[in-house]
């Protein structure tokens, strides 16, 4: 009789069972009602073969979802993401599909992923020097030599359009508190002549080590210089005189014990076959260890020559001075 009972009420059982798991879900979804939102979204293309690069990007797709409010507030923090296929790519124009990452919860209602377009080219290579910008206060008695970069060349790759926009590689370096000799490694970024960052380039390698040494700052001193003859003139020639050098000195720097070894510098004035008075303009070889203090002015050195049978004429010729005048009397008149 009891199993009968129970046999009997099983089906109004499982009606109540099924009831009441739908008006819980009616229930739930009158509480977190699924919302439709529209996101735009900019596509990424991955995997780009290594010769290519994108010279113009697909444009923002469209795309709609669905989802409660608290599974679409999770876009805000996880964007969607749209990526295609690089590895089709080829230079030219490009038409491929989106594939799109969607967070938990959240539904595309879009009833087929969009195809975008763009194109590709292939890389243009350029090698460039580095430029280092460096800025700090030595110590007192003491510079910062030239920055050094290593490597000090690079390779940029990119659009060629781009790459005729660079105008230098530069490697930033500030020096921090109580840094003195300064050493790290530094990123690298593209400038144009206006100093605007170029963008879109890749630079090889994308990192250099930067270093830059604390020297003593250097001292000053007048330098003149000395007419140094070197070579011959030609056959039959010799040389008369030359004249100083125009100017004749110069102001350089350097060490205490660059500058104290000596108080002149030679100017090699190249006189091999010459056959006639010649101005010469020389550049001046500093030694090691000192450098200008201003940029050099030419040097001029005027050599004078002349055949060497005007000589012996000379020598053969030479003139008798004339008789010195004899002293003659005059009359005084008589008082």
């Amino acid at each position: 009789m009891r199993l009968t009972f129970l046999r009997r009420n099983l089906g109004y059982k499982m009606f109540a069972l099924v009831l009441s798991i739908m008006l819980y879900y009616v229930a739930s979804v009158q509480q977190n009602p699924r919302l439709t939102r529209d996101q735009y979204v900019q596509p990424e293309v991955m995997q780009l073969p290594a010769t290519l690069v994108i010279k113009e990007r697909p444009a923002l797709i469209q795309l709609t979802v669905s989802g409660t409010e608290s599974e679409l507030a999770q876009l805000d923090k996880d964007p969607l993401t749209a990526l295609v296929d690089g590895s089709q790519v080829n230079p030219g124009l490009n038409r491929l599909p989106v594939t799109v990452s969607l967070p938990k919860g959240v539904s595309l209602n879009n009833a087929a992923l969009p195809t975008v377009q763009f194109s590709a080219e292939l890389k243009e290579k350029q090698p460039y020097s580095v430029d280092v910008d460096f800025s700090g206060t030595p110590p007192a008695g003491q510079e910062y030599a030239d920055p050094i970069a290593k490597p000090g060349n690079v390779v940029v790759q990119g659009l060629e359009a781009d790459l005729k926009r660079i105008g230098r590689i530069v490697a930033s370096v500030e020096q921090k508190q109580d840094e003195l000799t300064v050493e790290r490694s530094v990123d690298l970024y593209a400038e144009d002549n206006q100093r605007r960052r170029v963008e879109g380039v890749e630079i090889v390698p994308e990192k250099v080590q930067v270093r830059v040494n604390l020297r003593p700052v250097p001292i000053t001193k007048i330098m003149f210089l000395s007419v140094k003859l070197i070579g011959n003139p030609a056959p039959d020639y010799r040389i008369v005189s030359y004249s100083d050098p125009s100017p004749n000195q110069i102001v350089v720097r350097g060490a205490v014990e660059a500058l104290s070894a000596q108080s002149s510098i030679p100017l090699r004035v190249d006189i091999s076959g010459i056959k006639e008075t010649v101005t010469k303009t020389v550049t001046v070889a500093l030694p090691p260890g000192m450098s200008p203090q201003t940029a050099l002015p030419p040097i001029q050195v005027r050599v004078i020559v002349e055949p060497t049978t005007a000589v012996d004429a000379g020598k053969t010729a030479t003139p008798t001075p004339p008789p010195s005048p004899q002293p003659t009397a005059s009359t005084t008149p008589a008082p």
